[in-house]
């Protein structure tokens, strides 16, 4: 992840997001994971290395962590929508806090937050390899405390 200098860590090149963890955006924006999929086709672009790095250990710390229901923005609104639709069985959605909530509601939005993730990576991983096919992807193992994956499946 590529923040400016004096910038929070997870922002867009041109703004931040709103502040939902102390201080800190929240991860699954859907804006942020679209600039995460751009940052690897703009490092493969570069060329620096013979690799453009996806984000790793942030399962734990950020992803999986819901936003408490007095900071929901409206992207936080249409993220509960789709997780009580595609996850929720229309009834569970997303947790109202880090502490509180129901089990089942952490249930579905773990699997959403998954599925996010993982798009967000094929995404980057497609991007990049359009420009250098030969570019490796290196993403999250199964060392770490992101989700775990085959990047090349």
């Amino acid at each position: 992840m590529d923040g400016a200098r004096g910038r929070p860590l997870i922002c867009l090149p041109d703004s931040d997001l709103p502040a939902v963890h102390g201080g800190q955006s929240w991860i699954m924006d859907p804006r942020y994971l679209k600039e995460m999929s751009r940052q690897a086709e703009e490092r493969a672009r570069k060329n620096q290395h013979d690799y453009a790095q996806h984000f790793d250990e942030l399962w734990t710390g950020y992803a999986i962590k819901p936003i408490s229901k007095d900071k929901w923005y409206d992207q936080v609104f249409e993220a509960d929508k789709q997780i009580r639709q595609q996850y929720g069985f229309g009834k569970y959605g997303m947790p109202t806090s880090f502490t509180e909530g129901d089990p089942f509601d952490r249930i579905a939005y773990a699997r959403w937050a998954w599925g996010r993730l993982t798009e967000s990576f094929v995404n980057g991983y497609e991007a990049a390899r359009k420009i250098n096919s030969e570019l490796k992807i290196i993403g999250p193992t199964h060392g770490s405390t992101a989700t775990s994956g085959d990047i090349e499946a």
